[in-house]
């Protein structure tokens, strides 16, 4: 009894433990369940943080990124501190990396970030952030670039978009701000009566000078005002022109400054004239030299003397620089002109000579050879400038008006705000092209261009506009001329097409003064009535008298896809008017085909052009208008014709038809505007439906597929299509949604989609 009771309280307990296990599964699977669940929404919102970060490269939607998303895609480097200069590289980066370049690249950003000092700005750190442009294809450093960013750049929180801003600016400026520049520059106190002399071969050319003078005690001082009284410059070149190597050596630093510098300073800066450069006798400097003029001059000039040394444009705002010489025994004009052309913007050529005088003297320059350099710095437009203007070339107004000015023209590159810029925002942009008759036409173009240009393009494209601007008569203008100055819609590759869209063009414009949104706008409306609003449509003509009665049975088949066609009549006298007459009555049309059906081509060059206009087209033409039809189209006979009889055909018709009955032709849709066409044949010998589908399905909007046959007749007929055939046309042709047309419907096609 015992081992029963105890039996069956084992027997619940253990009842009991299982019921709990399972309720124990049960808890846990739903743990997991949830768990991994938890997971995937976990997985899912990373992956999607992750994208987002990476669509975002060079996209400003790239601002809108939270720190969460951040955070939620495990970029640890970004912080709220550092969210700034990240948002900043995102929005205009210029490249797109993918996941793991992006992580290490975001790190380096904000590295950057934050950094505290300037010395620990190298380039080869912005190399890897990613800034473009400060070196070369070669991989070579643009030094000035890189100067030019740490002069402008502040002194910690280095951010991706000021510090690639400010390469871009240098690009800009030495490209589209900054000018070429030539200084010329004469030494020793001899060349001041030759200068003198020669102020009238300066002023010719707008040109600047720089004396530098030596002997100053010795010197005409009157006509040293004169020269800065136009303008030009007097330096210093030494009180007693002594070798400042050797001198400094031999007599000592200070000695040598207060004896060949110092001294006659201060007499020149007594009598009023402001030194701010120099210029080494013989070329010859130190080290402790320079430091010691830098002390005194904003300018320093050695002297490069030697015919092998090839002439380098120097930067405008370096304090030491070479003056090359141009004295007669060692110019050679063509490396001069090489150094021209090779100048970039806030660049200086700087050449010196120690006078102008007679051909022959070695340390001089004959005025002919002068006037050589002047007159070809001259064309090339480049600005004449003395020492100190050619070191202070970045005028800090100048380069910011200009740049801003230049900025706010671009940022409206085809937005309707471009109708608030003034002429003077042009002017100082130094767009030169445009004038305050041509605004109104600048204006129409930036609302209207579908290009982005850069200011160096944009400055061209203004001078192009200006001088169509300046066109009255629209004869003068041409697809070439339309599409340089950036008209869309014109340069395809369909040459037909680019033809149409011009011929509407002129057709629709009025001679003037021709706007580049108006002429955009016409370009515009073509494309758009043919992809939108013009009709694609098929005319079906049947020619000779002996069509008509086939024609006039089958008038069913026509009424069953709602056809209208042109029958092209031969011999009208001997026809039957009523069918005819039946024909027109129900919406078909009627054309001529020849009083007696002859080659034109053949009889008007035997019996002369006037015949055949009098025996095989107006005595039937005036038959027929007599008997009260409406005669406007003509289809030659045999296709058969000249430039002459066409010319003829046209005072008396709108439309005239040629034919094709070659086999080996390409049915090609015509302009449903054109005055001469072809009909293509569909005579059975030389149908091929596969080539008739193909015609059709390529049809635009505007266009008509003109088939042409010559009766309704049985199968194997030559000159016959049928009513089979045409039948499996007319259904596909109506199955494509063609518009079907007779001749003069089809030419007027627009007037049809207008009302």
């Amino acid at each position: 009894m015992r081992i029963s009771i105890c039996f069956s309280i084992i027997i619940m307990l253990l009842s009991g433990c299982g019921s709990d296990n399972e309720k124990v599964k049960e808890h846990t699977s739903s743990e997991v369940k949830n768990t991994a669940q938890e997971e995937v929404t976990v997985t899912d919102s990373r992956s999607s943080a992750v994208t987002k970060i990476i669509s975002s490269q060079g996209n400003p939607d790239a601002l809108n990124i939270s720190l969460s998303q951040f955070q939620e895609a495990d970029f640890d480097c970004v912080s709220q501190e550092s969210l700034p200069a990240v948002h900043s590289y995102l929005s205009v980066t210029g490249e797109v990396l993918n996941e793991s370049l992006l992580r290490k690249r975001l790190c380096d950003v904000v590295s950057l970030y934050q950094l505290n000092n300037m010395d620990m700005l190298t380039a080869k750190r912005l190399q890897d952030i990613g800034i473009r442009r400060l070196f070369d294809a070669n991989g070579k450093l643009n030094e000035w670039a890189f100067e030019e960013v740490k002069r402008a750049a502040p002194e910690r929180h280095f951010d991706f978009a000021q510090l690639q801003k400010l390469v871009d600016d240098f690009h800009y400026n030495q490209a589209n701000v900054w000018p070429k520049q030539i200084n010329l520059s004469f030494d020793d106190g001899g060349a001041l009566p030759s200068l003198y002399n020669h102020l009238w071969l300066f002023e010719k050319y707008d040109a600047k000078f720089t004396f530098y003078a030596s002997f100053y005690s010795d010197l005409d001082k009157q006509k040293m005002i004169e020269l800065v009284k136009q303008g030009h410059e007097i330096g210093h070149h030494g009180t007693r022109h002594v070798n400042a190597e050797l001198y400094s050596t031999q007599h000592g630093l200070e000695k040598w400054f207060e004896d060949d510098v110092l001294s006659q300073l201060r007499n020149m800066k007594a009598d009023g004239f402001n030194v701010t450069s120099f210029a080494y006798p013989y070329g010859a400097n130190t080290l402790a030299t320079d430091r010691a003029l830098k002390n005194e001059f904003s300018h320093i000039r050695k002297f490069a003397a030697w015919e092998n040394m090839e002439y380098t444009p120097e930067r405008g705002d370096s304090v030491v620089i070479y003056g090359f010489s141009v004295d007669s025994h060692v110019l050679n004009f063509d490396s001069v002109k090489k150094a021209i052309d090779n100048l970039k913007g806030g660049e200086t050529l700087y050449l010196a000579s120690h006078s102008i005088g007679a051909q022959g003297d070695v340390w001089y320059i004959t005025a002919e050879n002068l006037e050589k350099i002047l007159a070809y710095a001259k064309s090339k437009g480049i600005k004449f400038c003395t020492t100190s203007e050619c070191q202070n070339f970045k005028g800090l107004e100048y380069k910011n008006t200009a740049h801003a000015a230049s900025e706010s023209i671009l940022s409206v590159q085809g937005k309707k705000e471009a109708d608030t810029l003034k002429l003077e925002d042009f002017t100082d942009a130094g767009f030169k092209c445009v004038n305050e008759q041509n605004l109104v036409a600048m204006h129409s173009y930036l609302k209207a261009t579908k290009d982005l240009l850069t200011a160096q393009n944009l400055q061209q494209r203004f001078c192009q506009l200006s001088d169509l601007f300046k066109i009255k008569d629209k004869s003068k203008l041409s697809i070439e001329l339309l599409s340089d100055i950036g008209i869309k819609g014109l340069d395809g590759q369909d040459q037909a097409i680019n033809r149409w869209a011009f011929d509407e063009l002129l057709l629709n414009s009025a001679d003037g003064k021709f706007l580049f949104a108006d002429l955009q706008q016409l370009v515009d409306e073509f494309h758009y009535n043919q992809a939108n609003v013009w009709p694609k449509q098929i005319n079906i003509s049947f020619d000779d008298g002996g069509a008509l009665p086939t024609l006039h049975k089958h008038l069913w088949l026509f009424e069953k896809y709602n056809v209208k066609f042109t029958f092209y009549a031969s011999f009208y006298h001997d026809l039957n008017k009523a069918m005819m007459k039946d024909l027109a009555q129900q919406g078909h049309e009627i054309g001529h085909h020849g009083t007696r059906h002859v080659n034109a081509e053949l009889y008007s060059a035997k019996h002369g052009l006037e015949k055949w206009l009098e025996d095989d087209v107006l005595s039937q033409l005036r038959a027929m208008k007599e008997d009260g039809f409406n005669v406007t189209t003509f289809a030659y006979p045999y296709g058969a014709h000249s430039l002459a009889t066409d010319s003829a055909l046209m005072k008396h018709f709108k439309h005239v038809r040629k034919f094709a009955a070659w086999e080996n032709m390409v049915y090609t849709p015509e302009r449903s505007d054109s005055a001469i066409i072809y009909g293509f044949s569909v005579d059975s010998h030389v149908l091929n439906f596969d080539s008739v589908k193909k015609a059709i399905d390529n049809l635009k909007g505007g266009e008509t597929l003109y088939l042409a046959s010559h009766a309704i007749g049985a199968q194997g007929d030559v000159w016959y299509i049928t009513a089979e055939n045409l039948e499996a046309i007319l259904a596909y042709a109506t199955q494509k949604g063609l518009k079907f047309c007779h001749t003069s419907e089809c030419m007027n096609f627009k007037q049809a989609t207008t009302e």
